[in-house]
């Protein structure tokens, strides 16, 4: 997602670590405590338990053993929460089959401390496409780009500072996020025609299309990781 940093840091503290054995055996016992700085919310529980990876090394001076201990702690995806469905390896998304225009959608997503979705890969794409045949009335969804600041250059709803023209906020250009494959060879299909197609939608085939802003579609929320 081009130069930004949007994932959540979470603070974990080793609060007890000991190593157990009898001299000469090659073999002990390692007992590791941790706390972290996780929310007992639904929206945060995590999938699956905490993975601790271990290394060891001992010294011998002056008669004297010491132990010194590294360990590695790998935190599991949040559960998905409030209507989420998780993509193992791609991320958390939500179908809002209520259709809204374009801006209410962003500040929907926003509201739910997520953001309108943004395909940074055919993986994502192909996640997305899943939630689009859940919802059989519709072959489009509103996701997060436009390009509402100039016609026909089409950037993400991320306004990063790596990103800043003349002090002016801009948008991470399309081009840039990683993904970049239209709905068919005629999109984007808007030349600048009233009322025109300055806002993002994904077609269930899982490519992009330009859309009208003012106009109505379900869309799909991705909570930041």
């Amino acid at each position: 997602m081009g130069c930004s940093d949007l994932d959540e840091e979470i603070s974990t503290t080793i609060t007890e670590a000991n190593v157990s054995g009898r001299k000469g055996e090659e073999k002990g016992e390692g007992h590791i405590k941790f706390d972290h700085g996780g929310s007992d919310s639904a929206e945060e529980l995590e999938a699956g338990p905490f993975e601790v990876d271990v290394e060891h090394d001992s010294a011998v001076c002056d008669g004297r053993e010491t132990v010194k201990m590294v360990a590695s702690i790998t935190a599991p995806p949040r559960l998905a929460g409030r209507g989420y469905r998780l993509f193992p390896g791609v991320g958390y998304y939500k179908l809002h089959a209520e259709a809204k225009k374009w801006d209410d959608a962003r500040r929907a997503c926003t509201e739910e401390g997520a953001h309108l979705a943004i395909v940074n890969s055919e993986e994502e794409s192909k996640a997305l496409q899943k939630l689009l045949e859940s919802e059989a009335k519709t072959s489009f969804a509103l996701i997060g780009f436009h390009d509402l600041f100039t016609e026909g250059a089409f950037v993400t709803i991320f306004v990063l500072k790596c990103y800043m023209t003349n002090f002016s906020p801009t948008g991470q250009p399309l081009k840039d996020s990683g993904f970049y494959r239209w709905s068919s060879a005629k999109e984007p299909n808007n030349s600048g025609q009233e009322p025109g197609e300055d806002c993002g939608s994904i077609h269930k085939n899982g490519g992009l299309n330009d859309f009208n802003c003012n106009a109505h579609l379900p869309f799909i929320c991705e909570l930041p990781q």
